[in-house]
């Protein structure tokens, strides 16, 4: 062996040292579990929900007097600040816009549904298309809620007024808005 090899053998000898320490980390380094507390969990569209979760559909839960949505990629929920759970519910069936300009603006349908507390009307749309993916929550404090009424997919009426569900294009996504008539 000469002088000139024993750099490239040190190399070698000490990337196996490396390996297989990180080997020997990964191996026996204790898994993080959850303790089991014995509670049922119902499950939303994914999501594990507490035992105290009520769900409304799969997209929205209750749980105690607090308002939970998840997101269109299934992996986190948000919390609805001020909404009341005690009268949660969902007012329409998902709707989906069926306006062939949507998909032409947009690369694909969006679709939404209506729901609504003691006081408040709320819009959630989804968009999952090929260009991209949200979900939206408004809580629409000036429509009274007590008086709603769909009238059809794109249409509701509320305190006298009709309004219209239509789409508006931003600079990268999709989204629907409610427009008085």
């Amino acid at each position: 062996m000469t002088n000139e090899h024993l750099p490239k053998i040190l190399i070698g000898i000490t990337v196996i040292a490396v390996v297989a320490f990180l080997a020997w980390i990964l191996i026996s380094k204790p898994r993080f579990e959850l303790p089991d507390t014995g509670l049922k969990t119902e499950t939303v569209k994914g999501l594990d929900l507490p035992e105290t979760a009520v769900a409304v559909d799969d997209w929205a839960f209750v749980d105690g007097d607090d308002v939970y949505f998840r997101s269109v990629m299934g992996t986190s929920t948000v919390k609805i600040p001020g909404a009341k759970g005690e009268s949660f519910v969902r007012l329409t069936d998902r709707i989906e816009h069926q306006d062939p300009q949507v998909v032409a603006d947009c690369s694909g349908i969006g679709n939404y549904a209506f729901y609504g507390d003691s006081k408040v009307l709320y819009l959630q749309q989804i968009w999952d298309t090929p260009r991209f993916q949200a979900t939206k929550i408004e809580a629409l404090r000036e429509i009274d809620r007590a008086t709603f009424a769909s009238t059809g997919p794109t249409s509701f009426t509320a305190g006298g007024l009709t309004y219209d569900v239509k789409h508006t294009v931003g600079t990268t996504t999709c989204r629907y808005a409610v427009m008085p008539r």
